[in-house]
């Protein structure tokens, strides 16, 4: 029952996201295989979910995805989640982000493979990964070995800023009485931070800014229990905004 629950609501953000972005919720155009409009979306997909400075070297995987998407039964989600999930590619780049991030050095392959194996298989989010990299003794030790090092080094790491002086003094008696790890799982957590990734993503993904309504609805989405990253990821990406914007007009 969890199970089906969990995915009507990710089937239901994501109608809801296309119905804020275009006012309904509709599938790309039905002109063909591999035409050349989607072989362009495909191309953007390839640089904004793989993260590839060079598109345009694997031609058979483009042809491969835009090929599906006017196959039956097909959509813009099953192909996204498909290129995500093919390879470790997009899995992996989150990871080695958060090594270069907080440990300031490339992943030994026993960790990078634990951490982006249990992230593509839904095992782990990116909030445990996170975590357990910002908790961690080599962090601690790698800004400063102090509790007080440790709180503004997270605040800039997770936030993007420096403490403020209620802020510095709250997360200072937390990770004294509830330890690093809470700390960091609250700080990643908070409304402040999945803000800043709505507002990031969006920038990533459509190149602009959320509306009012876009940044709350999905703020609420990316709260605990609620939509995984990917699946944000997953849902700006099929949105039929971004697939104008990078199918070259159709």
């Amino acid at each position: 029952m969890a199970v089906r629950s969990k995915t009507a609501r990710l089937a239901a953000a994501v109608a809801v996201c296309g119905a804020v972005l275009l006012g309904s919720v509709a599938s790309a155009p039905g002109a063909g295989a591999a035409t050349e409009a989607n072989k362009s979306y495909v191309r953007a997909l390839y640089g904004d979910i793989l993260d590839r400075p060079d598109v345009t070297s694997d031609d058979a995987g483009i042809t491969f995805w835009a090929d599906r998407l006017d196959a039956p039964g097909q959509t813009r989600g099953s192909v996204v989640m498909g290129i995500q999930r093919s390879s470790t590619e997009y899995y992996g780049n989150i990871v080695d982000f958060n090594y270069a991030l907080f440990l300031d050095r490339t992943a030994e392959p026993s960790g990078r493979s634990f951490y982006t194996d249990g992230f593509r298989s839904r095992r782990l989010t990116l909030e445990a990964i996170v975590v357990a990299l910002g908790q961690s003794r080599e962090y601690f030790i790698r800004v400063g070995g102090t509790n007080a090092a440790f709180v503004e080094a997270i605040y800039f790491d997770v936030l993007g800023r420096e403490a403020d002086a209620s802020g510095r003094a709250f997360a200072l008696d937390y990770v004294a009485t509830r330890g690093r790890g809470q700390y960091v799982a609250l700080i990643q957590r908070s409304n402040e931070k999945r803000r800043q990734v709505v507002r990031d993503t969006f920038g990533t993904f459509l190149g602009r800014q959320p509306t009012n309504t876009e940044l709350n609805f999905w703020v609420g989405e990316l709260a605990p229990g609620q939509t995984r990253r990917e699946d944000f990821d997953g849902a700006l990406a099929s949105s039929q905004e971004y697939y104008d914007r990078n199918s070259d007009g159709g």
